[in-house]
């Protein structure tokens, strides 16, 4: 039965962390039954909403990030994802669906993320921001990456080391290599 304990374990720093963000970040809405092996990142002025029964797990120490940076940005994470090391860097919109899986992967809307207040307003233009969309059921290998302007339909599969640029299609696909290509529909 150590499983029971590492499941209940779980349950139970899901709920700290759900009284952290209720305390300390009033931006990020946590769902009921939320599960966490290692605590999450969650950073920034805008909205971050996690849904019923995600789960946030250990991958090899690599702990998730939440970031937004815009008050505008909205991140939001569909009931029963599971995310292990994802970084998600958000300007302006990105949605993960239920049921997901996302391993060490990032998730970016946009090309250039700013680091300081001289980087994002001075050095470089205002980055364009395109939000990013993953339906139900998509599976992110690990160091895959998808960029600003993706739509992932339900039950599409990016292999690892991916990087998805675009996706003419609304079909569920497996998508590898970089740039990544479409390899064919699954189901």
């Amino acid at each position: 039965m150590p499983w029971a304990k590492r499941l209940s374990w779980s349950l139970v720093k899901g709920s700290l962390f759900k009284a952290y963000c209720h305390l300390f970040h009033p931006n990020v809405k946590v769902g009921k039954k939320v599960r966490v092996s290692i605590w999450p990142r969650v950073a920034g002025p805008g909205r971050i909403h996690i849904g019923d029964k995600v789960c946030f797990v250990d991958n090899h120490s690599c702990r998730t990030q939440l970031i937004t940076y815009s008050k505008d940005a909205s991140i939001s994470i569909g009931a029963g994802t599971v995310l292990g090391g994802t970084h998600i860097f958000c300007m302006q919109n990105v949605r993960v669906g239920v049921k997901s899986l996302l391993g060490m992967a990032t998730v970016m809307d946009t090309d250039v993320l700013p680091c300081d207040e001289y980087t994002a307003l001075g050095k470089f233009r205002r980055p364009h921001a395109t939000p990013v969309i993953l339906g139900s059921n998509v599976w992110l290998g690990t160091f895959s990456i998808v960029t600003k302007g993706v739509t992932l339909a339900d039950d599409s599969v990016v292999g690892a080391g991916s990087v998805v640029f675009e996706h003419p299609e609304n079909t569920k696909s497996l998508f590898i290599g970089n740039p990544a290509r479409r390899l064919g529909v699954l189901f």
